[in-house]
């Protein structure tokens, strides 16, 4: 633990400890209050250093504020990642995506993996279904030297799995086979690698410059991931192919009025030329959001979070935002179904918000509130309040931050200075040792004493201070 130092007031207070207590006796939910800006990753990590075993997913209202909470917690635990929303819409989702679509591979990888981690989205994570978690751990293929590999075979679940061939990669979700050779390129790497066989067995795994063709280095082993969030075999293209002409069909005898001909026509074209791409590729560009269509159970986000502790920022606003989600996406599906841009079993792309309320409920879920306010969604076994202050930015002026330092210093603090970069930390240690501030740079805050000033590398959207705890981070 990086900043054991700085942790280590709160982690001996009555109010972490009750915290501690409720969460062994699961007294769920528990809400927290008194918490804002980034004191919120400096109580996180404490809950999660005290919790061995299990995974943390951090929810936030928004995207930009699930980035910040991202951020302010990378300080402290390496082992985080950020998955970004996409937005549920029924026009060309990849040309929306682009890169965002390896960052969300990435983090589902991370998700259906055994190591303990921390994943940070926003609420609208949780209103969306997606490919059966069951499907991303069947198609995540592993292969290492020595091992047979029937090409033949292999080809066929990386199409069903999202990737392209082509007769050369030059980009990620591509593959190609040329004689013994087959090149592949994983989104959730950042080399493709090249794949020697020697009859049916694997010679050599290279990873190599896309540009250039030269190798990097040999690996013993590979690990290919899907190239695309959906995953669908011959039984599902089939099954999705049929229950769309259906929809079509019923769509169109019951909109038979000459004022419907023109809506009609066209989205007989529009679907017509998706059943036709899906059964001569196994996709075409809007095929998200007719996942209806393909799978009777598909998952939620909450069958990746498993037994996982559940943390929302700011309850109210997230669930405001729910409602918002819902209520846009409803106006917009009956904008794009009286226009005839889409059948109508593609309105069942979102779980229900009851549904999502539910899980929370039965989760072992906490809250991060900076104010305490009424819940009417998940009321609280367990409350407790913090006493915090968020520091105000110094503006670069080191008088104003000497002078704070200094005060803290006569009260007793523990106080940590964040420096951005080492180099920059040294040099402020200089500077404050010139101002007759004695302080020492350290990468691990493993322990520091009552009135030590100690600088580290890092950085935080803003300070804060816990006046009860005596402990101060300041990042300018």
């Amino acid at each position: 633990m990086r900043f054991n130092g700085l942790l280590e007031p709160l982690r001996q207070s009555k109010e972490f400890l009750n915290i501690k207590k409720s969460m062994e006796e699961k007294r769920y939910p528990i809400s927290l209050y008194g918490i804002s800006e980034s004191s919120k990753a400096y109580i996180i990590d404490a809950i999660y250093e005290e919790e061995k075993k299990k995974n943390f997913f951090i929810i936030s209202h928004s995207d930009l504020e699930a980035k910040n909470m991202y951020e302010d917690l990378s300080l402290y635990i390496p082992e985080i990642y950020y998955f970004p929303t996409k937005e549920v819409v029924f026009y060309n989702i990849d040309a929306v995506s682009g890169d965002l679509r390896w960052e969300r591979l990435k983090v589902i990888k991370e998700m259906i993996s055994d190591n303990k981690k921390v994943i940070v989205t926003s609420v609208e994570a949780l209103s969306s279904k997606y490919t059966p978690v069951e499907l991303y751990k069947k198609y995540n293929l592993k292969y290492k030297v020595g091992d047979v590999l029937n090409t033949k075979q292999l080809t066929e679940k990386l199409i069903q799995s999202g990737y392209e061939r082509m007769q050369l990669i030059d980009g990620k979700g591509q593959f190609s086979v040329r004689g013994g050779i087959l090149d592949i390129y994983p989104p959730i790497s950042s080399t493709p690698f090249r794949i020697e066989l020697f009859g049916d067995e694997i010679d050599s795994i290279r990873s190599f410059n896309v540009e250039s063709q030269r190798s990097i280095e040999k690996v013993d082993e590979i690990e290919i991931f899907p190239a695309k969030e959906m995953i669908l075999n011959s039984d599902e293209i089939q099954k999705g192919y049929n229950l769309i002409k259906e929809d079509l069909e019923n769509f169109i005898s019951n909109h038979k009025g000459k004022e419907h001909k023109e809506m009609v026509n066209k989205l007989k074209g529009m679907v017509n030329s998706n059943l036709e791409s899906l059964k001569e590729s196994w996709n075409f560009e809007t095929i998200d959001s007719y996942l209806p269509y393909f799978f009777d159970k598909p998952s939620s986000f909450f069958d990746f979070m498993e037994d996982g502790i559940i943390i929302i920022d700011d309850i109210q606003r997230s669930i405001g935002k729910l409602e918002s989600i819902y209520y846009e996406f409803e106006e917009n599906y009956k904008s794009f179904l009286e226009r005839g841009d889409i059948l109508p079993r593609q309105g069942s792309l979102l779980i229900s918000k009851e549904n999502i309320i539910d899980q929370l409920g039965s989760k072992e879920t906490l809250t991060l509130n900076s104010i305490v306010k009424s819940n009417n969604y998940l009321k609280p076994r367990t409350v407790e309040s913090f006493s915090e202050i968020t520091l105000t930015s110094y503006g670069g002026k080191l008088d104003l931050l000497i002078g704070d330092i200094k005060d803290k210093k006569s009260k007793g603090y523990k106080i940590v200075i964040l420096s951005g970069t080492r180099p920059r930390g040294e040099r402020l240690v200089e500077a404050l040792r010139d101002k007759g501030i004695e302080s020492s740079y350290k990468d691990i805050v493993s322990k520091i004493e009552y009135g030590e000033v100690v600088v580290t590398f890092g950085n935080q959207i803003k300070g804060f201070e816990y006046p009860e705890l005596k402990v101060c981070l300041i990042s300018d």
